[in-house]
């Protein structure tokens, strides 16, 4: 169950509790290097925080910046094991976001992590709910090779392009400013162009 959800979490395919696309990536079989007795986990890099969006006010624009910023955070969460603004942004319904959190947690528990990086390259933005200011954000993202580092070993998936859908709005709670409802990952083929 657990290399299911962290195969899905670091950007298989995804999309929240709904049937997932299998993506040509998903079908290649990540290579394992089985540790030896003298194994030991490498130590996690320090890394800079992700800095937080500047808000302008305009509904859509935010929309996009708190899809693109929520995007940033996910790599960053693997990697660092912090999950503080992550879970933030998270609203009670985003079931994915709160499955990769745990994963996140279950992974650094005993100092594993994971190396990746999420280089966004086109989005579209669409309007759900005009009252409520619902946005749906879709991201065209090329994501780096994946090195996961465990005490059962290493494992690396490689490089791929995904389809992001982010669903977000204004939270009623005061910070943050924009809370992430949903958040699928799926083949790039279903990438909407406007």
């Amino acid at each position: 169950m657990v290399a299911g959800i962290l195969a899905c979490a670091l950007l298989g395919s995804c999309n929240g509790g709904a049937e997932p696309t299998v993506s040509p990536q998903e079908t290649q079989s990540p290579q394992n290097e089985t540790p030896t007795d003298d194994y030991t986990i490498p130590p996690r890099p320090d890394v800079d925080p992700v800095i937080e969006p500047e808000l302008s006010g305009d509904p859509a624009a935010d929309a996009l910046s708190v899809a693109l910023y929520f995007a940033q955070l996910y790599p960053y969460i693997y990697k660092t094991g912090d999950t503080t603004q992550w879970d933030a942004y998270s609203a009670p319904e985003c079931e994915y976001c709160w499955q990769s959190s745990e994963e996140v947690q279950n992974l650094t528990a005993n100092g594993g992590w994971a190396e990746q990086s999420l280089e966004p390259h086109e989005y579209t933005i669409g309007i759900i709910d005009e009252t409520a200011n619902i946005y749906e954000i879709q991201l065209l993202v090329t994501r780096s090779e994946v090195v996961v580092y465990d005490v059962t070993g290493q494992t690396t998936y490689e490089e791929g392009e995904f389809h992001l859908v982010f669903k977000v709005m204004p939270s009623e709670e005061g910070y943050p400013q924009w809370q992430v409802l949903s958040f699928q990952i799926g083949d790039p083929s279903g990438f909407t162009r406007e």
